[in-house]
């Protein structure tokens, strides 16, 4: 009940984080810690208060660190599964042109078809080669390391 509180108490002066920091998970990794600082028997509540404040900064470097970090949000294993398929059927079948995209997927309107292509494109993981409506679209090439040029004479 006092953990409930607390939380409750940290929420109302606008010191939760968002809901980011994830103390209850620290307080039952440091189970021993916690009822040792309660169970204390003096009226002096400051080893109590320099834990949950080390629980506190621990919690939050936690969250610093993961948010920090960057995603690759642009790789295939990102995408929805229509567009996964759709590069799939690319790298498969590449150079494609709309129609025939567009006949692997009836079901989807041409217009939501442009912009799952559009999408892959921003993403750089197809290529649109051409402006018209005859335009293809294969994989982007990834360049690989240039092998290193032999002397033959």
């Amino acid at each position: 009940m006092g953990r409930l509180i607390l939380t409750q108490q940290l929420r109302r002066i606008n010191f939760d984080f968002s809901g980011l920091l994830s103390l209850e998970e620290k307080i039952d990794q440091t189970r021993d810690d916690y009822y040792y600082h309660l169970q204390n028997e003096s009226r002096d509540v400051t080893a109590f208060i320099e834990y949950f404040l080390s629980l506190m900064v621990d919690s939050a470097s936690q969250v610093l660190t993961k948010i920090s970090q960057p995603h690759d949000l642009s790789t295939a294993s990102t995408l929805l599964p229509r567009r996964q398929e759709l590069l799939n059927i690319i790298a498969d079948h590449s150079p494609c042109s709309f129609d025939f995209l567009h006949r692997r997927f009836m079901a989807i309107p041409a217009s939501t078809l442009r912009y799952d292509l559009l999408n892959l494109q921003r993403k750089n993981l197809i290529t649109k080669l051409g402006v018209t409506r005859g335009a293809l679209y294969s994989t982007r090439i990834q360049s690989s390391p240039s092998l290193p040029e032999s002397d033959s004479s």
